[in-house]
């Protein structure tokens, strides 16, 4: 009986999206085929459209690129995030993923340091190893090899970590952003060239948004987004996001942080759902709404979009104060990306839903 108005809820809601979708696929008619046929077209044209916007945004209006990027779509892409990488691969279902993975990024959101991040990679390096005795030849060097590869970068980030925290958390910041990049392109075999052009625009974009504008200028322009708690200002971004950089160099490297946040959100909540999916046509609003309903629940689902509404009443009063709890909130997810890598490294199972 909840399953059945559960459904009668989802197809409420998601039915208008689906009529206007249909509509617009028959009036573009011959235009639209191709995209419908081919996902790699699909998918390769909207990263690229993405990206292509992603850009614009981080050189038009970069502070609200910025402070209400997270406000809008951090909740969906955390949903994607931990969907694809522990909903589909089953890991809430083992006790070594609480054990070596979470407990360590549960105390990073207490206190986030990045030697915490380290001791999460070598855990989930350790699972993967685990997962790969348990599921396959248990003589298979290369795995042992990629296990022993894990743990020596997970011990020398420590390392460094420990001995540089500030750089170290300036690099995890950027570098989360280049790894959801780096999970998507590598979840399907890519087997045309022309699927490098995703790769080649957020080269050519990111070149130039470090070199190719004048950067002094637009800090002369930069004006507070809003006040609060925090005044979101680019003097705000520089001290958070580039103090370890030389001062000339830190609105490019804000902006720049912008465009890559920008395109990690479209990969968790565009470009992997696409490339997951066994099947080649798009699916309707409807069948995808019951298939995250499917993976979490219809509870974690109510509760997420209450907290994406809350969100959004908080940041009408103050935009700073919504981002910066959010933020607080999620700060471990790119040490689970980290983590994750590490796990993937050794072991992947093949999860994808139609």
């Amino acid at each position: 009986m909840r399953v059945k108005i559960a459904e009668h809820f989802i197809e409420r809601i998601t039915r208008p999206f689906d009529l206007i979708r249909q509509h617009l696929l028959s009036v573009l008619g011959p235009i639209a085929r191709p995209f419908i046929r081919s996902r790699r077209l699909r998918v390769t044209t909207a990263a690229v459209i993405g990206f292509g916007l992603a850009a614009v945004f981080s050189l038009w209006i970069p502070l609200w690129q910025l402070a209400l990027g997270p406000i809008i779509w951090g909740i969906p892409h955390i949903l994607g995030d931990l969907r694809y990488l522990i909903v589909r691969q089953r890991l809430a279902r083992s006790w070594g993923f609480w054990l070596l993975i979470v407990v360590p990024l549960a105390y990073f959101t207490y206190k986030p340091r990045v030697t915490t991040t380290m001791i999460a990679l070598a855990g989930a390096g350790l699972l993967g190893f685990i997962h790969h005795i348990q599921n396959r030849d248990t003589s298979n060097k290369p795995s042992l090899i990629r296990f022993a590869a894990v743990i020596l970068i997970a011990s020398a980030g420590y390392i460094i970590a420990k001995s540089y925290p500030y750089h170290a958390h300036f690099t995890l910041l950027h570098a989360h952003n280049l790894i959801t990049l780096g999970l998507w392109w590598s979840w399907r075999k890519r087997e045309h060239y022309w699927e490098l052009l995703p790769i080649l625009t957020l080269i050519i974009l990111s070149a130039m948004i470090l070199f190719a504008w004048d950067a002094d200028s637009w800090r002369a322009s930069g004006n507070h987004v809003v006040h609060g708690p925090t005044h979101l200002s680019l003097a705000y971004f520089e001290r958070a996001l580039a103090s370890v950089l030389p001062e000339s160099w830190r609105p490019q490297w804000v902006a720049l942080y912008g465009f890559l946040q920008s395109a990690h959100y479209l990969v968790w909540i565009r470009l992997i759902p696409e490339d997951d999916r066994e099947a080649e046509t798009p699916i309707s609003f409807k069948r995808s709404a019951l298939r995250l309903l499917e993976d979490f629940g219809g509870w974690l689902i109510i509760l997420s979009l209450l907290a994406m509404i809350a969100l959004v009443i908080y940041a009408v009063s103050s935009v700073s104060a919504a981002r910066i709890t959010y933020l607080r909130w999620i700060s471990a997810h790119a040490s689970l990306e980290v983590a994750i890598i590490g796990y993937f490294a050794i072991y992947k199972p093949s999860t994808s839903k139609s």
